[in-house]
């Protein structure tokens, strides 16, 4: 979901990451003028994601985990300084 910065339009959906189930997202964290969290994708379990706000910009980074059903199951998120 995108809000607009002044709150002046409903919020919208940026991209259906689970289109079969709900993609349980949690563990946000603002980094780099980007969202990160962690979401399932229905497929490759829970991983860590991205977006900016775009469809195009919202994507899976890694499949942490390619060897089970559950992914990486990322936690703790925590934003490194980048300067």
């Amino acid at each position: 979901w995108a809000l607009h910065p002044k709150g002046t339009a409903p919020p919208r959906r940026v991209r259906d990451i689970n289109p079969v189930s709900a993609s349980n997202i949690g563990q946000l964290v603002e980094w780099n003028g980007a969202l990160c969290f962690a979401a399932n994708d229905g497929r490759s379990g829970m991983e860590l994601w991205r977006s900016d706000g775009t469809e195009a910009g919202t994507y899976m980074m890694a499949d942490i985990d390619t060897m089970t059903s559950q992914g990486g199951m990322p936690a703790d998120l925590t934003p490194a300084d980048t300067s």
